[in-house]
């Protein structure tokens, strides 16, 4: 699983902080990056301590104390103080990522190139969540089947409770208790419940290459209840961070 900057890993780089509303006037320049590389060559050494925000997208810090020590790869999903004399650089893990850099005016960023290029250890998505619509829990205590009209979005499925059996014009598809699936659009045509079942529908925008779906995998209720929370607060992109890593999990359909 790709390590957040909320790890204790990150500690010996820098700082994450759920808000920072540092003084301007100390810190008066800030400029946005549209992150697009999926590899790099080129890092960054700041002479004085950074910070970054991230705006928009899955981002990749890849970061290190030399050029000589091994890198490590960080998700951004919250505001980060980098400390003076880190080497380092962002990988775009969705399109139309964008962040923030804020330091000082005395801050001097030299560019360090290499002779190689560095890239993510992980596999990366075949797919690009641009953006999530809405989400929402159904719950009923009654058996139930709930029509609908052709949809233009991606929908995830997640059981906590009960059985749940989506119906396409061709099939149908089961689904248990801690199932998650991601359904093309217009596959839901129809969704039967089992009595005392409780559900979780996520409507996406998807850029998505792999036809293998509908795709269902086994996800621990506490991973979604992570999701329920980010979206409680407002997170957007920990509920995006949430997404790409259960799908990072790489599990066979069903």
């Amino acid at each position: 699983m790709i390590q957040s900057t909320s790890n204790l890993s990150f500690q010996k780089y820098g700082e994450t902080f759920e808000n920072h509303t540092g003084n301007k006037s100390v810190y008066p320049n800030n400029f946005q990056l549209h992150i697009k590389d999926k590899q790099i060559n080129r890092l960054f050494k700041p002479s004085e301590d950074i910070y970054v925000k991230p705006i928009r997208g899955a981002i990749l810090l890849m970061i290190s104390e030399s050029v000589n020590a091994p890198f490590e790869e960080f998700i951004v999903q919250k505001i980060i103080k980098i400390k003076k004399g880190m080497v380092f650089n962002f990988i775009a893990l969705s399109e139309n990522s964008i962040l923030e850099l804020n330091f000082v005016g005395s801050c001097v960023i030299e560019n360090v190139f290499l002779k190689h290029f560095l890239q993510p250890h992980f596999v990366r998505p075949t797919f690009t969540i641009q953006e999530i619509i809405t989400e929402y829990l159904n719950e009923t205590s009654q058996e139930k089947i709930t029509l609908y009209d052709d949809m233009s979005f991606h929908k995830v499925l997640y059981v906590y409770e009960g059985k749940l059996c989506v119906h396409s014009k061709e099939t149908k598809v089961f689904l248990n208790k801690q199932d998650f699936a991601l359904f093309p659009p217009s596959f839901s045509l129809a969704e039967e419940v089992s009595i005392n079942c409780k559900f979780l529908t996520i409507l996406l925008k998807m850029d998505i290459a792999d036809t293998k779906i509908p795709k269902i995998i086994t996800v621990p209720r506490n991973v979604m209840d992570s999701y329920i929370e980010a979206s409680l607060q407002g997170d957007y992109l920990e509920k995006e961070h949430i997404l790409y890593t259960i799908f990072e999990k790489k599990q066979p359909p069903k």
